[in-house]
């Protein structure tokens, strides 16, 4: 079902037409503000209206609930974290999806599927492709397992991730999991064991480590930003200490110009 508007609104909504039967919201927690303001806004919601609440942890490679730590004892830097989770925890299998589900429900008449918006009602224009783009991908969970089939069955390419993963031209220097896995299409799970199997079967190297590794940065700050709250978006940042920035423009200049030769260059 794809509607539009806030989310405590229309589900309200919806789990009003639902009418003697028994309604539980299940959602994956986030967490940073904005994310977490909505949650907020749908426990209170699911409170008025007598419905259950439930929400799940997923989206990071180790699970919040087997951390050798509290939240709040998270380490402030990726070494310390690392070591400590890398030497303790197992990373949980995955989860298998029903055969089937029970039928959906009769709604009221005045509640509707919806269709995916187009473009134009996005207040966007459709996208202009190039074809020396470093991400010549589509969205969608059936997009993101063909990348990952590619990317490890077809072309071996993450034999190599360690020593191309900072090229920026080009679409196998790196795994470009990342939107993929910042929408919910991929899990990092799913990422691991496809590369268990990998790993078995053609090569296990600092390559295959290294896109663990780096999907240990992302359940990292992830964790830090629960720690932290909204603090990591502060201007002083997460430990509040003021920092005095250089306002150089000679140096930015500097900056830019190199930066420009370097991009001139990959394409040369």
């Amino acid at each position: 079902m794809i509607v539009h508007g806030k989310p405590e609104e229309n589900l309200s909504k919806i789990f009003k037409s639902l009418t003697g039967l028994k309604v539980t919201l299940i959602l994956q927690t986030e967490v940073t503000k904005e994310e977490t303001d909505v949650e907020k806004c749908l426990q209170k919601m699911c409170q008025e209206i007598k419905a259950s609440y439930i929400n799940c942890w997923g989206s990071t490679l180790y699970h919040k609930g087997d951390l050798p730590f509290q939240i709040n004892h998270v380490p402030d830097s990726y070494t310390g974290f690392r070591k400590d989770v890398e030497e303790k925890l197992r990373i949980r299998p995955e989860i298998s999806m029903p055969n089937k589900m029970k039928p959906v429900p009769t709604f009221a008449p005045e509640i509707y599927w919806g269709s995916l918006p187009t473009i134009e009602a996005l207040n966007s224009t459709k996208p202009i492709s190039n074809s020396s783009s470093a991400f010549p991908f589509n969205g969608g969970e059936s997009a993101a397992l063909l990348r990952l089939k590619s990317y490890l069955w077809d072309t071996n390419a993450v034999a190599q991730y360690k020593e191309t993963r900072n090229g920026l031209i080009g679409s196998e220097y790196s795994t470009k999991f990342s939107p993929w896995l910042a929408h919910g299409c991929l899990s990092p799970r799913r990422i691991h064991w496809e590369l268990e199997k990998y790993e078995l079967q053609r090569t296990k190297n600092q390559s295959t480590y290294w896109v663990r590794f780096e999907l240990l940065w992302r359940d990292y700050f992830k964790f830090v930003s629960i720690k932290y709250g909204d603090r990591i978006f502060y201007p002083n940042g997460m430990k509040g200490r003021r920092q005095q920035w250089k306002k150089d423009m000679e140096l930015f200049k500097a900056w830019q110009s190199a930066i420009l030769r370097f991009y001139l260059s990959q394409f040369n």
